[in-house]
């Protein structure tokens, strides 16, 4: 990169050539919106329809405000195509600094949800031991995703004058903590009860292979970064949710949270 570009304090599409930068951008608003369209019908009826369900029990502030910060994530990310699509790198940047906030609070509220699932449950009267190794596989794949989530935010914000690495790592970040809402939308009748990990994974890998098939189809080869990250994802998910949840060290651990 040019010194004097790297004196200059904008964002990384105005480093790169326009031709690259609304390929990236055609990527970021292709996928940014449909993992938006996940997110609405996922958590449509335990969340956005809930307040016109009189008969289902109002949310946890906790619940509510998670589920609030996480919808601002992805509209935000759907609002940065869009200001790039037309141009507006000022607001743009403005925008991303929000952003950079909300995915400071979505990594702690993470956490915290994460680690008060079980005596939510517990409080609620759900027989949690009867049930331990399903929970453990949700608390162990929570974990999962918010370490691949500081990972991919991390490089992002590291390298946000680069498009080629902030663009892709935004998107694995988003990745990363969309599979609350398709675990939710496994369980439409439609699915008929199939195995909601296995779904999940299923396609957040097709999440991911878009990505790399864009990036061999406009620069005919993938960036290694890309394919590590879709391994890192992958593979933190299926280590998580088949190997250390049932083992007796992960059991343990799931135990002494309630």
């Amino acid at each position: 990169m040019a010194a004097e570009n790297l004196e200059m304090p904008s964002l990384a599409f105005q480093h790169t050539s326009y031709s690259t930068s609304q390929r990236n951008n055609c990527l970021l608003m292709g996928i940014s919106a449909v993992m938006l369209l996940l997110v609405f019908l996922g958590f449509g009826k335990s969340f956005f329809l809930r307040p016109l369900n009189e008969a289902v029990q109002t949310l946890p502030i906790a619940v509510f405000f998670h589920g609030s910060i996480l919808t601002i994530w992805f509209i935000g990310l759907m609002l940065q195509s869009l200001l790039i699509h037309f141009r507006q790198f000022k607001w743009h940047q403005q925008l991303g600094w929000l952003l950079a906030c909300v995915g400071l609070i979505i990594l702690i509220s993470s956490i915290v949800i994460t680690l008060n699932f079980l005596p939510g449950r517990l409080a609620s009267g759900t027989d949690v031991e009867a049930r331990l190794i399903f929970f453990a596989k949700i608390v162990w794949a929570d974990f999962a995703a918010i370490s691949t989530f500081v990972v991919f935010f991390t490089i992002a914000l590291l390298h946000r004058k680069n498009a080629a690495i902030h663009i892709p790592m935004m998107i694995f970040a988003s990745i990363s903590i969309i599979e609350p809402a398709l675990y939710r939308l496994w369980g439409w009748d439609i699915f008929g009860g199939l195995d909601r990990h296995i779904l999940s994974l299923i396609a957040l890998s097709l999440l991911c292979l878009v990505l790399v098939l864009y990036e061999y189809t406009t620069a005919k080869k993938v960036q290694a970064l890309t394919l590590f990250s879709l391994l890192l994802l992958l593979g933190f998910r299926l280590v998580a949710i088949y190997l250390i949840s049932p083992s007796e060290l992960g059991i343990t651990f799931i135990r002494s949270m309630f």
